[in-house]
């Protein structure tokens, strides 16, 4: 179920919370599962959002300061947290997501 509809103006079509214990431990995870997934991520910008698009699309995405109103709209999605250092990050996309990669160990 979403929590949200909409996020800065955008219809969101999937949320997921992250929660791990540890300094930055959500936010690593999130980002991990991000970057399996085969998404590009942006760099943390204080409390900001971090975007992410498609990595076979873009190769490198800005701060979220540092990008234009034109830019936010051609992401894939954003993680927001209320606490990047201890909290939960949430997920979300405003595309389809894509499948997760299955790793071989």
């Amino acid at each position: 179920m979403l929590r949200y509809k909409n996020y800065l103006g955008r219809e969101i079509v999937k949320q997921e919370t992250i929660t791990v214990e540890g300094t930055f431990s959500s936010v690593s995870a999130a980002e991990s599962k991000l970057h399996n997934m085969g998404y590009t991520i942006g760099s943390m910008c204080g409390g900001e959002p971090i975007g992410f698009a498609d990595a076979e699309k873009y190769n490198y995405i800005s701060k979220w300061r540092n990008m234009t109103s034109e830019e936010h709209g051609k992401l894939d999605g954003v993680m927001i947290s209320n606490d990047w250092r201890e909290g939960s990050v949430e997920i979300i996309w405003f595309v389809e997501p894509k499948e997760e990669l299955v790793t071989q160990d």
